[in-house]
């Protein structure tokens, strides 16, 4: 299975190690606002509803678990300042062969500072 990396840098800043685990692959770093962490997705292929988000220091070491519920996350991007994380959770649905729906896609923030999870979406469906 391939590592998708939308960036450079974050594939730089992944220790060789963990290369060799196939469901942790890089996701999409913003330009500046954080360059301490780098945000990893860690998924599991044969668990479409699996999928959480983790922040990782340069060195390649796991310091905080941004999410943990039975939902699937994706497409993390720090905030312009650096104190937050939005991303999309696919809130439930699986579409017969087409995987998670998305009409199901809910955004929220994560702050860095208090930990507080923040619902912006409610795809009423």
């Amino acid at each position: 299975m391939a590592m998708r990396v939308k960036s450079l840098a974050a594939l730089l800043t992944i220790p060789l190690g963990l290369l060799s685990i196939p469901s942790l692959r890089a996701a999409s770093r913003s330009a500046e606002p954080r360059p301490d962490l780098v945000v990893v997705l860690n998924t599991n292929p044969s668990n479409p509803l699996g999928g959480e988000i983790w922040l990782m220091d340069l060195s390649g070491r796991l310091l905080r678990r941004v999410t943990r519920n039975n939902y699937h996350e994706e497409r993390p991007q720090f905030s312009p300042d650096g104190n937050r994380i939005v991303f999309v959770r696919n809130m439930g649905g699986i579409a017969p062969g087409v995987g998670l729906d998305p009409k199901y896609n809910e955004i929220f923030v994560y702050d860095l500072r208090t930990g507080a999870e923040t619902r912006l979406t409610r795809n009423d469906v």
